[in-house]
């Protein structure tokens, strides 16, 4: 499995943008891609946190 990370903003809000993401983000997991999304908050006022789900994510992925 592979894993991608996604940072959005406020115009992820918008109903096309969110129809968008969902169908983008269902393609990329039957490729075996999972995607982690973020808003630009999370990483702007707790980049530790985010660093924290990253990281276990990735042991996630490398312990079958």
């Amino acid at each position: 499995m592979k894993l991608a990370i996604e940072v959005d903003g406020t115009t992820h809000l918008e109903n096309k943008d969110k129809v968008y993401d969902k169908k983008r983000t269902e393609e990329l997991e039957k490729l075996g891609i999972k995607i982690l999304r973020f808003w630009n908050n999370d990483i702007l006022d707790g980049l530790a946190e985010v660093e924290n789900v990253i990281e276990e994510q990735i042991k996630n992925i490398k312990s079958p």
